[in-house]
C-alpha cells in the first residue's frame, strides 16, 4: 500500500478522545482515523455512477422524444412539458402555421 504523510492539526480534546479510543481498541490514532474515512466513501461503483433523475426529462440528456415544429427542447422546455401533460393529441403549437 502506498502511504503518504500528512499533519492534521486537532484540538487538544478532540486529539485526547481520539488517543483513548485507540488505546481502548488497542490500535493507533491513525488506524481509526482511516476507518472512519473508509466507512464515508460510497463501497461500489455502482453508488458512484448513479444516474441523475433530471436525465429522465424529456430532451435534458438524450430522448427519442421526436421534436415539436422542428423546436430544441433546450429553447422551448414548457412546449414539451405541455405536450406531455396532454398527451398524443399535441402534434404543434400554438405558433405553427403551415405553409
Amino acid at each position: 500500500m502506498t502511504t503518504n504523510t500528512v499533519t492534521i492539526e486537532l484540538p487538544l480534546t478532540v486529539y485526547n478522545k481520539l488517543q483513548r479510543l485507540a488505546d481502548q481498541e488497542q490500535t493507533q490514532p491513525i488506524d481509526i482515523l482511516v476507518r472512519l474515512v473508509e466507512s464515508i466513501e460510497p463501497t461500489s461503483r455502482d453508488e458512484q455512477e448513479q444516474e441523475d433523475p433530471v436525465f429522465e426529462l424529456i430532451g435534458a440528456y438524450h430522448s427519442q422524444q421526436p421534436l415539436i415544429d422542428g423546436i430544441p427542447v433546450s429553447e422551448y422546455p414548457d412546449l414539451y412539458l405541455a405536450a406531455a401533460a396532454i398527451g398524443e393529441q399535441t402534434v404543434h403549437h400554438a405558433f405553427y402555421s403551415p405553409h
